[in-house]
């Protein structure tokens, strides 16, 4: 057994059926959810990113499947120190967490009120029948005026019902940007829809005084009740003002019912409550990762990751920074470099750079250049790695295809003028080009390669094919392989970039997987021509959803690549601050695909 300081931890995940290791204590299950909504849901894996700190002072975000009616609250992680309590090193062995996420009183409180309210309606539903005994004869409560459904949770004449209430909706995401702090259960909609309810019986009670006698309507047929001491027709007063009296109680229990099935048989809104404890770990990985990836391989020169944002909202433009596009986070570059990545692919959108009002050839928009240069230096100078700039454009520029090699190749002397100092910046033509004809994207490529390096500059050039650069039609229907062995670089720096998406049509739009060898498969032949035609590769996009077979399939194409001899670089589709639940994303701390495909098929290439 050895020891790791709890700051350096980046992430913790813990399992349900599973128990730690311990040196001071006796082992912990992982996992221990406490609390009453534990009786219907209990989480399978919870995982803990480290948000940072010092010493025993760690902030932890910890995330789980949960459904969407429950979710954490306030987490606090307690763990064993090495040595005594305080110490800041622990344990590195098996994951062992505590996170109280809530205080059981609330939800205490919460039950004995909403067993009160259930207690009182019943309570009236059963008074009903007294009541109708004992008032043979008398006249049915007076109309006070009040529209149907008055006094409703919601405060209008559409009552409390979920459809019909104004500010109804599905409770926030419980990891959102900003989530709400919370500890245990707090009031949500349906409990004010309760009390509502509650408040409503008051004040008809209130208001059943009669203020003047009325006479009572004659029931219709499916008002009476059948009475074989009555007379053939004759109204039935007792069984009107029973019938009446019971559809209002009637109503107050409907709505229970409604409540009590709507949130999962009485499981209403008090939260999971997890426990744990920490006693570990280096691991980011919520499974083994391998310690052997595939044999005689050769790790890639530039490992990397796209930085989607600024090329985001893309039927705006200009757009405006932080609401239509946004550039990569500082954080999440700090987290990959961390990791041991070294490469960025940084997308920007073309017209934002180069206004249409101006051309292709006229001055670049000084505030978005701005901003491309600062990602660059943080990338490159800041933490010493390489980024790749690329207009994500698809070789369309203000709605049409670009097709002018003088104009193209004017624009990329502009741009590498700027950067052609800065040996850590990889020029990447132009993202997925698509229609044109394979020799028509060659000569465009062709030409801005020319201009760049006119300008002095001696980066890595990429050049990308038509049909969406695919990997798998390169030698097929493209007609990439035609053409793109002719590319010539006096500096030969150049290597030819292709993307390769797993599901069926290629386009990366599917979590399912063609098959789990599916990856290596659709690279062969691209690395075949490669190797005949003596050049270089780059792989500048892959994705695939995070389920067994995808998981196999990118481990088996980055073993693949690795294994070619011709391939530079890779980098995965993708992080950025706005993806959200993006199935792909592995942005930090949360991206979807962080959880399994990372550390299983990523990571172990680095």
């Amino acid at each position: 057994m050895s020891r790791v300081e709890l700051a350096k931890i980046p992430s913790l995940t813990f399992y349900k059926d599973a128990v730690t290791a311990a040196r001071r204590t006796s082992p912990w299950p992982q996992v221990t959810c406490v609390g009453n909504a534990c009786k219907l849901y209990q989480p399978e894996v919870v995982r803990c990113v480290n948000l940072g700190g010092s010493g025993t002072d760690i902030d932890w975000k910890c995330e789980a499947d949960l459904p969407e009616s429950l979710r954490f609250g306030k987490v606090e992680v307690n763990c064993e120190g090495w040595s005594r309590p305080g110490d800041s090193y622990v344990l590195k062995a098996n994951n062992k967490l505590v996170a109280p996420l809530a205080d059981d009183w609330w939800s205490t409180i919460f039950w004995i009120v909403w067993l009160g309210i259930l207690a009182f309606i019943i309570y009236r539903f059963v008074a009903s029948f007294w009541a109708g005994n004992g008032e043979r004869g008398q006249a049915p409560r007076p109309n006070t005026g009040r529209p149907s459904g008055y006094g409703g949770g919601g405060g209008s004449n559409h009552g409390w019902f979920p459809g019909d209430h104004p500010d109804y909706g599905a409770p926030p995401p419980p990891y959102s940007k900003d989530p709400p702090a919370q500890e245990g259960w707090r009031p949500g909609f349906w409990t004010g829809a309760m009390v509502g309810g509650l408040a409503n019986q008051l004040w008809n009670r209130r208001n059943d005084q009669p203020r003047e006698p009325v006479q009572p309507a004659q029931p219709w047929g499916w008002e009476r009740a059948w009475n074989p001491f009555s007379a053939p027709g004759a109204p039935n007063r007792q069984a009107t003002f029973q019938r009446r009296y019971f559809d209002e109680e009637m109503k107050s229990l409907v709505a229970l019912a409604i409540v009590a099935f709507a949130t999962r048989a009485f499981a209403l809104v008090p939260t999971p409550v997890v426990k744990a404890r920490c006693e570990e770990t280096s691991t980011t990985t919520s499974a083994p990762t391998p310690t052997s990836v595939c044999e005689n391989a050769t790790k890639f020169k530039f490992f990397g990751v796209n930085q989607a944002g600024a090329e985001f909202g893309n039927n705006v433009i200009p757009g405006s920074l932080g609401t239509h596009y946004i550039w990569p986070a500082p954080s999440s570059i700090d987290f990959f470099v961390k990791e041991g990545f070294n490469t960025f692919r940084v997308p920007f959108q073309l017209e934002r750079l180069s206004p249409p009002e101006t051309g292709l050839t006229g001055p670049f928009n000084e505030a978005y250049l701005n901003g491309l240069k600062q990602s660059v230096d943080y990338v490159t100078k800041t933490k010493d790695a390489y980024i790749v700039i690329e207009p994500h454009n698809f070789m369309i520029y203000n709605g049409s295809f670009i097709t002018d090699k003088d104009a193209f190749a004017k624009w990329w002397f502009n741009l590498a003028t700027v950067f052609k100092d800065n040996d850590k910046v990889i020029f990447d033509i132009m993202n997925e080009p698509h229609t044109l004809e394979a020799k028509v994207v060659f000569d465009l490529n062709q030409a801005a390669l020319n201009a760049i390096r006119e300008t002095g500059a001696t980066q890595l050039i990429l050049v990308e094919g038509t049909a969406w650069t695919g990997a798998w039609t390169w030698t097929g229907y493209s007609g990439n392989s035609l053409v793109f062995g002719d590319i010539s670089d006096p500096l030969n720096n150049t290597a030819i970039e292709m993307h390769q998406y797993l599901d069926s049509d290629g386009s990366g739009t599917s979590t399912v997987c063609v098959s789990n060898t599916i990856g290596a498969e659709r690279i062969a032949e691209a690395t075949k021509w490669l190797k005949e035609r003596n050049l270089k590769g780059f792989l500048g996009e892959m994705g695939a959803g995070s389920n067994p077979d995808c998981i196999e399939a990118v481990r088996g194409a980055l073993c693949h690549l690795q294994q070619s001899g011709v391939w530079i670089g890779f980098a995965w589709w993708s992080a950025g601050p706005w993806w959200g639940n993006y199935f792909q994303s592995i942005e930090p701390p949360n991206g979807p695909a962080l959880a399994e495909m990372y550390p299983q098929a990523i990571k172990p290439f680095i």
